[in-house]
C-alpha cells in the first residue's frame, strides 16, 4: 500500500499544471498573430529612380511660372516626391504637383504647397489613395503668384530618367537637361522580395519553399525540444508557436532596418 501511495505521489507531482502550458501557448499565439499583422501592414518608402547630381540651374521661374519634368513608366505606387530649389531664400514656398498625361492633356493627380527647406528640398507626401502608377508621370513645380521673386531649380546636363524631358511653362527643352528630383516607392516585405527575385513566379515559388522549410524546421526543433524536456505533442506545439512568433517579429525588424540597395 505504501508503495502504491509513493507511485501516485510521484505521478501526480510530475504533471505540469494546465496554466503553465496555456500561458506560454498564449504568448506564442499572440506573438505570431501580432507579428504576421505587423508584416502584412508594414510599408516603407524606398528610392524609385537613380539619383543624379546637380550641376545646372534651371530657371529662372518668375512668380506664377512653372517648370516640369516628365518621366517614363512608374511600375510601383509612389509615396513621396521631392525637387530641389537652388539657393533658396528664407520663407520660400513652392507648389509641387504630380500629373499624368492623358492623350494631349495633363491631369493633376495631387498637389501641395510646401515650404522649401534650407537644403533646397521641396517634398510632398503622396497619400495612399492617390494611384501614381503607369506611364506619362510629370512632376511640376510652380513658383506661387505671390512669391517675392524668381526661383531656380537644380538641374543636370544629362538624361537621367530615360527619355524624360524638362520644360518651363510648357516650352520643352532640348532633352539634354533634367531636373534633379527623387521619387520614393511604396515597399512592403512582399514587394521587396519580389523585386529581389526579379519575377513574380520565381518569388511565389521561393515563398512557398521558404514557408515549407520554416514549417518543417520549426516542427523538427519543436519535437526535439519537447523530447528534451520529457514532453510530447502539446509541448511541441507550444515551442512551435513561440518560434514562429519570434521569427515573424525578427523578419519585421529586418524589413524596417534594411537599407535600400542601389538602383
Amino acid at each position: 500500500m505504501s508503495g502504491l501511495r509513493a507511485t501516485l505521489t510521484i505521478q501526480s507531482g510530475g504533471r505540469t499544471p494546465l496554466w503553465r502550458r496555456l500561458l506560454p501557448a498564449l504568448v506564442g499565439f499572440v506573438a505570431l498573430l501580432s507579428g504576421m499583422y505587423a508584416l502584412a501592414s508594414s510599408e516603407r518608402g524606398w528610392p524609385s529612380i537613380p539619383a543624379i547630381d546637380f550641376n545646372l540651374e534651371y530657371g529662372p521661374l518668375p512668380p506664377g511660372a512653372a517648370a516640369e519634368q516628365s518621366l517614363g513608366d512608374m511600375p510601383e505606387p509612389l509615396t513621396k516626391a521631392a525637387v530641389w530649389i537652388d539657393r533658396p531664400a528664407s520663407a520660400v514656398g513652392a507648389i509641387v504637383r504630380i500629373l499624368q498625361k492623358s492623350g494631349s492633356e495633363q491631369v493633376v493627380l495631387f498637389e501641395q504647397l510646401v515650404d522649401v527647406q534650407p537644403s533646397g528640398e521641396a517634398a510632398i507626401g503622396i497619400p495612399s489613395h492617390v494611384s501614381v502608377v503607369g506611364s506619362g508621370i510629370v512632376i511640376q513645380v510652380v513658383n506661387p503668384a505671390d512669391s517675392p521673386g524668381p526661383i531656380y531649380l537644380q538641374g543636370n546636363r544629362v538624361d537621367g530618367y530615360g527619355a524624360g524631358q524638362a520644360s518651363i511653362n510648357g516650352d520643352p527643352g532640348s532633352g539634354d537637361n533634367d531636373l534633379v528630383l527623387q521619387l520614393w516607392r511604396r515597399s512592403t516585405p512582399r514587394s521587396v522580395l519580389m523585386s529581389m527575385l526579379g519575377t513574380p513566379a520565381v518569388s511565389l515559388l521561393f515563398l512557398a519553399a521558404t514557408a515549407a522549410a520554416l514549417i518543417v524546421g520549426a516542427g523538427w526543433v519543436s519535437l526535439r525540444a519537447a523530447r528534451m524536456v520529457g514532453g510530447a505533442l502539446p509541448e511541441a506545439v507550444i515551442v512551435a508557436l513561440l518560434i514562429a512568433g519570434s521569427a515573424a517579429w525578427v523578419l519585421f525588424g529586418v524589413f524596417n532596418a534594411l537599407e535600400p540597395w542601389p538602383l
